[in-house]
């Protein structure tokens, strides 16, 4: 039903245009939101901020946030009992509908988007799918045969699936069509955006470099501190700082990067915790250079928000990374798990004048691409198409 009226992009626009409505859209909204701080709770707090103060739409959140490592299966299982409960009430009792629904990217998470996809068909309302993530494929390669048949009948039904950038496409191939696909900017939040500055960086005798992200072995954590060792023996004048979430909420043992650290002699590494605000600004100031080495990625927030900030960043090629910086000058590319290239690319943006030259570089990538603006204007022409559809 919902394939046979899918629109293209600029399609769904004409239409809303056309028809016009005199009673807002409705949303429900079904997403991870902060807290815990993550990639995928910023992403749904901006767009949901960005549909609340636009009079065309009213949300409806139903909150699937991470749940916290060591939750027992019946504490988990309750959270989703009563998420899909409220969201099958939601749309029982609202005839004209979109659902937005988040998906996850693991075996579990997957299964419970199953349940909520499921919801969503029986009561006949669209539903617009947005991955933050590349990691979607593989595990859905990876469920048991049976529930992969499921879950795949279930995105088949899809409005439209949203993806970060055009190389995370592939992670919906054979499972819809081409024009049902989208890629989509993440956006960054407007009230960060009005901290950033273009000032240029004092001139000093070390070399700040700054990892924002959680301290998880995905995210390159170790290899970085390897790197630092290398650094550090080497007597090069670096200095590593780590701003990262509370372990918590995160599957590693609370001291794991401390431990490691005075395990290996590292003393060049300075670690913060989360921070947001003014204070993660200050992080960003006083760096040098931005980093993050990870396995896998989909759009990384914290990359955007240095570029925000006229960092130059030094990360790997995965994910849809890459379409983040096309040809641009302002990053160097390192392998997984390789701490020698990431002291390679350190000394290659040794220079305060390559630096201060990449920095206008980099804030025009942000700015052309990544304000909250853009972000959000492009969701809401596909919930307006769902939503006529």
């Amino acid at each position: 039903m919902v394939g046979d009226k899918a629109q293209s992009l600029s399609s769904e626009k004409v239409l809303y245009t056309e028809i016009g409505h005199a009673t807002p859209i409705a949303v429900a909204m079904v997403a991870a939101f902060p807290p815990p701080i993550s990639g995928q709770s910023l992403a749904a707090d901006l767009l949901a901020k960005g549909l609340e103060s636009d009079g065309d739409f009213v949300v409806f959140k139903f909150d699937i946030a991470q749940p916290i490592a060591g939750d027992p299966l019946l504490k988990r299982l309750f959270r989703l009992c009563r998420v899909a409960s409220s969201l099958a009430w939601c749309c029982a009792t609202h005839r004209h509908l979109v659902v937005y629904l988040q998906l996850g990217h693991g075996t579990k998470a997957l299964c419970r988007d199953l349940v909520l996809m499921a919801i969503a068909a029986a009561t006949r309302h669209p539903c617009v799918a947005h991955v933050h993530g590349s990691g979607l494929r593989k595990a859905l390669d990876n469920m048991p045969k049976a529930l992969r048949q499921l879950e795949t009948i279930a995105l088949k039904q899809l409005y439209r699936a949203i993806v970060l950038s055009d190389n995370l496409r592939v992670m919906f191939c054979d499972i819809l069509p081409e024009d049902r696909i989208v890629a989509i900017d993440n956006g960054i939040d407007p009230n960060f955006i009005k901290l950033c500055n273009d000032a240029h960086r004092p001139i000093r005798d070390n070399i700040r470099i700054l990892f924002l992200s959680n301290f998880i072995a995905e995210k390159g954590i170790f290899t970085l501190l390897d790197a630092a060792k290398m650094a550090q023996e080497a007597g090069k004048n670096y200095e590593f700082v780590f701003v990262g979430a509370p372990a918590k909420t995160i599957d590693a043992p609370e001291n794991a990067v401390e431990s490691y650290m005075r395990t290996h002699g590292i003393e060049n590494v300075e670690i913060y915790p989360i921070a947001t605000g003014e204070e993660k600004h200050a992080h960003y100031r006083d760096a040098d250079i931005f980093i993050l080495p990870s396995q896998y990625e989909g759009q990384p927030l914290c990359i955007i928000e240095a570029l925000f900030e006229g960092l130059p960043v030094i990360t790997t090629r995965v994910g849809g990374i890459p379409d983040i910086f096309g040809s641009s000058t302002c990053v160097r590319y390192v392998d997984v798990g390789s701490a020698s290239q990431i002291v390679g690319a350190i000394d290659s943006l040794a220079s305060k004048q390559i630096r201060d030259e990449l920095a206008h570089v980099a804030r025009d990538i942000a700015w052309s691409r990544f304000t909250p603006e853009k972000h959000v204007e492009a969701v809401k022409a596909i919930l307006r198409g769902a939503y006529f559809s």
